[in-house]
């Protein structure tokens, strides 16, 4: 099941410079080229000297050079830039119907339908037979939900030109919204007609067959249910309405290929993992599970019905703690399946996109946060930097950290709008504000390296040093390059050695990758004491030279996702029945005190649990434990625990 697909709105249109309009060469071809940053080189220049080749620009050349401009800030996703440009390019020939047209497009992006609406009234009344307005203004109807303009519309782009194929898929949506099946199929199939490599209606077209297969099923018990008297009407004469749908847990039996590795990709799936805001966006309650971002067509979870925007809660009754693929999965043939349980919001990923914005309007900055996230990774449509950015801001502005935190990224790398080290520093000390670790690590790379800023090391740790409190494995091991080079703060090796440890205890790819692969660009002393402590944690039993041979590289491996066999902080005698807190950021729940064993779920720091059994094991010591807010139970690190205070 796919998003239901519109052809969106088409076309940024480009303008040429007539001959005795072109002057420096250069400048003229970037202008009217198809490369952004070139074309908008080209143009700016011919904007600011308004001279070509000597000569005085004409009027028209200068609309020319804004309409182009414009419409490469679009293709860049700065919507804003690109109105500013159209505005000024029709301010100079209030009659250039293109320049409206273009600027309805970037007012559709920036989610102003009736700015929109407005600009293609303007373009239609200059050109009636511009056909591309016609659709257009149709989608743009078609986004508030008036379908019945959005029909007229497409009724007339269709007239103007009948081999429009885009224009019946459209229309045919449209049509499938007011409940006009039969009408939506022929459009869909007449797009197909004119188009046979239209994929919106491929798409939207096998869902109207899957929904009418649904329904005649679900009718089908009344006719047998039917009395053969002539006299007796039929049971239930009337159509039965559906009973509204109720977001909550499904599950689905799979069937896959056997041959390949055991991972998301076998069951045809790309998952994201779950944070705070898009679980509230969803109505869930906890961050646990993966999203799925999309699907390979035909592949396992795209046949049993799986869509985008769905969160994968248990795989083989495993509860999955993040988007990773369990290691403990169970392998099947080709005659067993696996079994997944899900989390489904809305019943289809159009109705959950409608729900989005409907809480977005008003001012959800969770559903803000998902809608930039969807535009972002494309789930159930295209990608569109652009849109994803300003859903990004809207939710930065109503106050979500982890928006905030993002904002600033998106303006730290150029992500749908031009780059700023300045507001990215601005938006990532909001969130720090917050208590974001993310923004926080980011501060002190910003800090590090002088971008936004003065180049301030002490500050850089100081951000690191706060941001790995809060369990940032990004910023310990940040904070142990510090440590080991004794930049920005004093030079301390086993200080150094001990975040490394912990950050191969969370499986932080640059990490492992560095101790195992690039050791040596890590200092001798600091490579002993590292071999020290593991040696302290029995991970190692070898030399401690600082050579990071095969009994090194093999501790390095067993630290990764380990747990440590020495108490954080010291907890006073162990009898059972007592309440403790969590220590740790996040601590994973086992059915079994083996890391080897099923997770069962997660609890984190502040959370309180009551202690069942003590257990001492080779890794270290094991407390089984209960909480009645999660009604969770298991085996966890008595060494993340801690009393309660008094």
């Amino acid at each position: 099941m796919v998003l239901r697909i519109l052809f969106g709105f088409i076309f940024i249109l480009t303008s040429t410079f007539t001959p005795d309009q072109s002057a420096r060469a250069d400048d003229a071809s970037d202008c009217q080229g198809t490369r952004s940053e070139a074309q908008i080189k080209g143009c700016s220049a011919i904007i600011k000297s308004g001279r070509l080749f000597g000569k005085q620009v004409s009027t028209q050349g200068l609309v020319v050079a804004y309409n182009n401009r414009a419409s490469a800030y679009v293709s860049k996703g700065d919507f804003t830039r690109a109105i500013a440009d159209y505005t000024k390019a029709i301010g100079l020939d209030p009659k250039f119907a293109q320049a409206y047209f273009n600027r309805g497009i970037a007012h559709s992006n920036q989610n102003s339908a009736d700015k929109a609406i407005a600009d293609y009234d303007k373009t239609i009344s200059l050109n009636p037979r511009f056909t591309d307005a016609y659709n257009n203004r149709g989608l743009a109807y078609h986004f508030k939900g008036d379908y019945s303009r959005a029909i007229t519309d497409y009724d007339k782009a269709i007239r103007i030109n009948p081999k429009y194929a885009t224009a019946y898929n459209n229309r045919g949506d449209a049509y499938e919204k007011k409940g006009n099946l039969d009408k939506a199929s022929s459009d869909y199939n007449m797009a197909l007609s004119l188009d046979p490599s239209h994929k919106a209606a491929h798409y939207n077209l096998k869902q109207l067959k899957s929904l009418t297969a649904a329904k005649n099923k679900q009718k089908q018990p009344q006719k047998t249910a039917q009395s053969s008297s002539v006299n007796k009407p039929a049971a239930q004469p009337k159509t039965v309405q559906k009973p509204s749908f109720k977001a909550g847990e499904k599950s689905f039996s799979v069937k896959i290929d056997s041959l390949k590795k055991a991972s998301w990709q076998r069951l045809g799936l790309r998952v994201a993992s779950l944070t705070k805001p898009l679980a509230q966006a969803l109505g869930i309650n906890e961050t646990r599970g993966a999203l799925i971002v999309s699907l390979t067509p035909s592949g396992p979870a795209h046949i049993i019905g799986l869509h985008p925007g769905d969160v994968l809660l248990r795989l083989d009754g495993q509860d999955l703690l993040d988007q990773k693929y369990p290691s403990t999965a169970r392998t099947t043939t080709q005659d067993q399946a696996h079994q997944v349980t899900i989390w489904r919001a809305a019943k289809t990923p159009t109705q959950l996109f409608e729900r989005l914005n409907h809480k977005a309007s008003a001012r959800d900055s969770s559903a803000m946060y998902m809608l930039a996230f969807i535009h972002e990774r494309g789930i159930g449509m295209n990608k569109d930097k652009g849109l994803a950015f300003n859903w990004m801001q809207k939710a930065a502005n109503g106050g979500d950290p982890l928006a905030m935190s993002e904002l600033g990224a998106k303006y730290a790398y150029g992500q749908g709008t031009s780059k700023d080290d300045e507001k990215a520093l601005s938006w990532y000390k909001k969130a720090a504000g917050k208590g974001n670790a993310r923004a926080m690590n980011s501060l002190g790379f910003m800090y590090s390296v002088g971008r936004g800023t003065p180049k301030d090391l002490r500050q850089a740790a100081s951000w690191f040093s706060k941001a790995a409190d809060k369990g940032n494995l990004s910023a310990s091991f940040n904070l142990a390059r510090a440590y080991s080079s004794g930049k920005g703060i004093k030079k301390n090796d086993k200080t150094a050695a001990r975040y490394i440890i912990k950050t191969l205890r969370g499986g932080h790819a640059t990490a492992v990758k560095q101790m195992s692969g690039n050791a040596k660009a890590w200092s001798i002393p600091f490579r002993r004491e590292l071999q020290r402590l593991m040696k302290s944690e029995g991970l190692y039993n070898g030399l401690v030279n600082g050579k990071f041979g095969p009994d090194t590289q093999r501790a390095i491996r067993n630290a990764v996702n380990s747990l440590p066999t020495k108490t954080l902080k010291q907890t006073s005698a162990e009898p059972t029945g007592k309440t403790m807190l969590v220590l740790y950021p996040e601590l994973h729940i086992f059915s079994k005190p083996n890391l080897q064993a099923p997770r069962t779920g997660s609890l984190f720091k502040g959370d309180k649990v009551v202690i069942k059994q003590w257990q001492e094991r080779k890794s270290g010591k094991w407390a089984k434990v209960c909480t009645k807010k999660k009604n969770l139970c298991g085996w966890v690190g008595a060494d993340f625990l801690e009393d309660t205070p008094l």
